[in-house]
């Protein structure tokens, strides 16, 4: 009997298991120099520590989170079921956003494929919250999206839709974006092929930045040699990038770069070099990069 009591007693204070999420920690830490004509700079990067979490909410439902602390506070989630997925943080890319820039390749300098719209391509990662619904189309190979994205100001509100279809190598998307203060309706067509090593992508944005006429055609192109890639980027706009006026007929400034990466397990370097037009078009400056990058 002294038995049983005991072991009644033990029980009761035994705290009953609880299903955690499963947690990851990970990392990454980037230092860039940056050699230009006129003077040399150097940068962190991204530096972060970052947390993932995923846990399964039952009823079909799977919720992940993230956490970034670092150069940047980054914070998000997503929950995904049978209906597709609802992604909401505060560097969330909204529709548009996930389907275009598969010209972005460079691994420093370029970069300006994206369908950047208005002030609020200024303030995500910042202050900005975007949502996007990713909609399960039950056809293989085709993503519907619909997002939207809040700033502090009342310029920074988009509403966005895209579409994107992958098949045999091939990805296409178009996209459209609304800005609350503009009457520009940006429009972004995205195409990339892979074969084997060999990558290329292009992007082609109208009313780019909510300009009124401003378009951005860029093209990049990668070659996989296995520890790493070699990689040509070109953009080329018809506006003035600090003002936003368009330049004379028949004008356009361009960005160059070119160079090549090696990776050992988690340790990236890379060396690039661009050639770039001034905001508007007038002058063109050369600049060299460094770049050591680890992720754990």
């Amino acid at each position: 009997m002294k038995k049983i009591i005991a072991a009644a007693i033990a029980g009761a204070f035994v705290v009953p298991a609880v299903q955690a999420a499963d947690v990851t920690l990970g990392g990454e830490i980037e230092l860039v120099v940056a050699n230009g004509e006129a003077a040399n700079t150097t940068s962190n990067g991204e530096n972060e520590l970052q947390v993932r979490a995923t846990e399964e909410l039952g009823n079909g439902l799977t919720m992940a989170a993230y956490l970034d602390v670092g150069s940047s506070a980054n914070t998000g989630m997503t929950i995904s079921g049978p209906f597709g997925s609802f992604t909401a943080g505060n560097d969330t890319d909204t529709a548009i956003v996930s389907m275009d820039d598969k010209a972005d390749v460079a691994e420093a300098g370029g970069g300006a494929g994206a369908a950047a719209y208005g002030n609020i391509a200024e303030s995500l990662g910042t202050t900005t919250n975007s949502y996007r619904l990713d909609l399960n189309t039950g056809i293989e190979g085709l993503s519907v999206s619909a997002g939207m994205g809040f700033g502090d100001a009342k310029a920074d509100e988009v509403s966005d839709f895209a579409v994107g279809y992958s098949a045999a190598g091939f990805a296409l998307s178009y996209g459209e974006a609304e800005v609350e203060t503009s009457d520009v309706t940006v429009k972004n067509v995205s195409v990339s092929y892979t074969y084997g090593p060999f990558y290329i992508g292009v992007d082609n944005v109208d009313g780019h930045k909510s300009i009124d006429g401003g378009e951005l055609e860029a093209v990049g192109v990668t070659y996989n040699y296995g520890p790493g890639k070699i990689f040509v980027e070109t953009n080329e706009r018809n506006y003035n990038s600090t003002s936003g006026a368009l330049l004379s007929a028949g004008t356009t400034a361009k960005t160059n770069v070119v160079g090549i990466s090696y990776k050992i397990g988690g340790l990236n370097t890379y060396v690039a070099t661009q050639s770039a037009d001034s905001a508007d078009g007038s002058t063109e400056a050369d600049t060299t990069y460094l770049g050591l990058e680890y992720n754990f």
